[in-house]
C-alpha cells in the first residue's frame, strides 16, 4: 500500500510539473500573439506610410514637370 501512495505521489508531482510547464508555455504564446499583434500593427502603418510618400513623390514629379515645361 506504501508503495502505491508513493507511485500516486510521483504521478501527482509530475501532473503538477507538467501543468507548470504548460502554464509557462501557454504564457510565451500569449506574449508572442501580443507582440505579432504590434508587429501588424506597424506594419499597416509603414505601409501607409510608404503609400503617402509615393503619391507625395508622384505630385513633386508631376509639378516638376510641370515647371520645366513652363
Amino acid at each position: 500500500m506504501g508503495a502505491l501512495r508513493g507511485r500516486v505521489a510521483e504521478a501527482s508531482d509530475a501532473v503538477e510539473a507538467a501543468l507548470d510547464q504548460l502554464h509557462d508555455s501557454d504564457a510565451k504564446m500569449s506574449a508572442v500573439a501580443e507582440k505579432l499583434g504590434a508587429l501588424g500593427v506597424a506594419v499597416r502603418g509603414a505601409r501607409a506610410e510608404a503609400e503617402r510618400t509615393e503619391h507625395a513623390i508622384g505630385a513633386a514629379e508631376a509639378a516638376l514637370e510641370t515647371d520645366r515645361a513652363e
